[in-house]
C-alpha cells in the first residue's frame, strides 16, 4: 500500500530513539541508522509518498543534524547538545512524517493536466524546444543579471575582496540597487533551477545555458557557500526523483556535496584570515555543530512570539528589523558584524518561537507541502510545478542545516512559477513516474 514505507520510516525512527537509551550520542547514531534502514525501504517505492528525493531530504536532514549533534571533546561554543535537544529534533521528523502520512486524505488528488508526465500523447519537436513561451521569464531572468552586475559594479565584489567574511558580512556598499539582492538572489537561483530541470528532461533552450552560467558565476562571485549550492541541491532532487539513481551513488553525492561544502568554507575562511589550523573536514565539522549548539544555548529562553519566522521578510521592509539569524546571534551574545547570522536548524527556529507545540504543528505543516509539491509534480508535469517542487526539497533540505523562515524569496519564486505557469509541459513520459489517478476524474490521452 502507498503508506507502507511511511509507516516504516516512523517505526524505524521510534526505535531508534527506544535503542538509544537516553544516551545523547547514543540517540544520534540511533536515530541515524533507524532513517538509514527506512530510506533503503520507501527510497524506490514509486508509489510512496516519501520515495524517490523525499526520502533523500528527510534521510540527509537527519544524517546533518544528527553528526552536528553529537558530543565533542572541543566543541564550539564549549557547549554540547542536551537531551532535550535531541528530543526535539526527533518530535520535529515524527511530525514531518505524520504530515507526510496524512496528505493522502488532506491533499485532494487534482485530475492531471494535458501535460501530465505519464500522459501517453507524443510532443510535436515545436512544442518541445521553442523557447518562446518562456519569453517573460527570460526578461525577468535577464533583469535580474543586470541588476546585479550594476551592483557588484557600484559595490562590492566580496569574493574579490582581501577579507571575504568582513565584505559579505558588515559591508555597507551593496551596490545602487543592493536594497533588492532578496529579490535578485532567488530569480538567479531559479535561472539554474529551470535550466538544469530542462536539461535533465533533454530540451533546454541554448539561451537558458547561458542564463544559467551566467547566474551561477554571478552567485559565486557573491561568497556566500549556500547561495550557490542552493540551486545545484534543487537540480540533483529534481534528478532523483525523476530518474531515481540507485541508492548508493545517491549517498555517494552526498558525501561529495558535504566535502564541497567543507572545502568552500575552509578556502573562504583561510583568504580571510580566520583559520590558522584546520582542514576541510574541520571546516565541515564546525559548520554542522553550530546549529544544534546555538539551539542548546537559545533552548531555555522564553519564545519569541513569531519575530524569527518573519524576522527576513520583516528586515527586508524595514531595516529596523533585525534578520532571523543575527537575531539569533545577538541572543547568544556574540556579534553579527563578526561571526555573521547563527542559525538554529530547521527544528530549532520553529521551537524559538512557539516552543514544542510550534514545532510539531510547523513540521506537521512542512510534511504537507512537501507531499503537495510533489503530488504536483506528478500530476501536472509543468515546468512550474517542477521549480517548486525542486526549491521546496532543497529549502527544506539546507534548512536543516541553516533554518527556515518567511523570506523574500520564497514570495519571488511563487511568482516566477505563476510566470511559468503559462509555459509549456515538460517533456511527457520521459522517466515513467506512475501518477494515481482519481478514479472517473481521467481524460484518454486520446480523447
Amino acid at each position: 500500500m502507498p503508506v507502507f514505507g511511511v509507516c516504516a520510516l516512523a517505526v524505524s525512527l521510534a526505535l531508534g530513539v527506544v535503542v538509544a537509551g537516553g544516551s545523547d550520542a547514543a540517540l544520534s547514531v540511533g536515530t541515524l541508522l533507524a532513517i538509514g534502514v527506512a530510506v533503503i525501504v520507501v527510497y524506490r517505492r514509486r508509489s510512496s509518498i516519501a520515495g524517490g528525493a523525499v526520502a533523500i531530504v528527510i534521510f540527509a536532514m537527519v544524517l546533518v543534524l544528527a553528526v552536528g549533534s553529537m558530543p565533542r571533546d572541543r566543541p564550539i561554543y564549549n557547549v554540547n547538545p542536551t537531551l532535550s535537544v535531541e528530543l526535539l529534533y526527533v518530535a520535529g521528523f515524527a511530525a514531518l512524517i505524520c504530515g507526510l502520512i496524512a496528505s493522502g486524505r488532506l491533499i485532494p488528488s487534482g485530475a492531471p493536466n494535458s501535460s501530465s508526465l505519464d500522459s501517453r500523447r507524443p510532443q510535436s519537436s515545436r512544442d518541445q524546444k521553442d523557447p518562446s513561451t518562456f519569453s517573460a521569464y527570460l526578461f525577468i531572468g535577464c533583469a535580474a543579471i543586470c541588476l546585479a552586475v550594476l551592483n557588484y559594479a557600484t559595490g562590492v565584489v566580496p569574493i574579490l575582496s582581501g577579507d571575504i567574511n568582513a565584505a559579505r558580512l558588515n559591508s555597507i556598499d551593496y551596490g545602487v540597487f543592493g536594497r533588492f539582492w532578496p529579490l535578485i538572489l532567488p530569480v538567479l537561483q531559479t535561472n539554474i533551477i529551470l535550466a538544469g530541470i530542462l536539461l535533465i528532461e533533454g530540451a533546454v533552450p541554448r539561451k537558458f545555458l547561458v542564463l544559467a552560467s551566467a547566474s551561477l558565476l554571478i552567485l559565486m562571485l557573491n561568497g556566500g557557500r549556500s547561495l550557490f549550492l542552493f540551486p545545484l541541491v534543487a537540480v540533483a532532487l529534481y534528478w532523483v526523483e525523476v530518474r531515481r539513481p540507485r541508492l548508493p551513488w545517491v549517498i555517494g553525492g552526498l558525501s561529495a556535496g558535504a566535502v564541497l561544502l567543507g572545502a568552500i568554507g575552509y578556502l573562504r575562511d583561510t583568504t580571510s584570515g580566520v583559520v590558522t589550523n584546520g582542514s576541510v573536514l574541520d571546516s565541515l565539522d564546525r559548520s554542522l555543530q553550530t546549529g544544534p549548539r546555538v539551539l542548546t544555548l537559545l533552548i531555555s529562553q522564553e519564545n519569541t512570539n513569531g519575530q524569527f519566522i518573519a524576522g527576513d521578510l520583516l528586515n527586508f521592509l524595514s531595516s529596523n528589523h533585525e534578520r532571523s539569524d543575527r537575531l539569533v546571534t545577538v541572543a547568544i551574545g556574540r556579534d553579527p558584524l563578526v561571526v555573521g547570522g547563527s542559525p538554529p536548524t530547521i527544528w530549532g527556529g520553529l521551537y524559538l518561537d512557539f516552543g514544542i507545540a510550534g514545532v510539531l504543528v510547523g513540521a506537521f505543516l512542512l510534511g504537507l507541502l512537501l507531499a503537495g509539491a510533489r503530488r504536483s509534480l506528478h500530476e501536472r508535469g509543468t515546468a512550474a510545478s517542477a521549480v517548486w517542487f525542486s526549491f521546496f526539497c532543497a529549502y527544506i533540505l539546507l534548512g536543516a542545516y541553516s533554518y527556515v523562515s518567511i523570506r523574500p524569496s520564497w514570495i519571488t519564486v511563487a511568482i516566477l512559477c505563476c510566470v511559468l505557469l503559462r509555459g509549456r509541459g515538460l517533456h511527457e513520459n520521459s522517466h515513467g513516474l506512475e501518477v494515481r489517478r482519481v478514479s472517473g476524474r481521467s481524460r484518454a490521452a486520446s480523447g
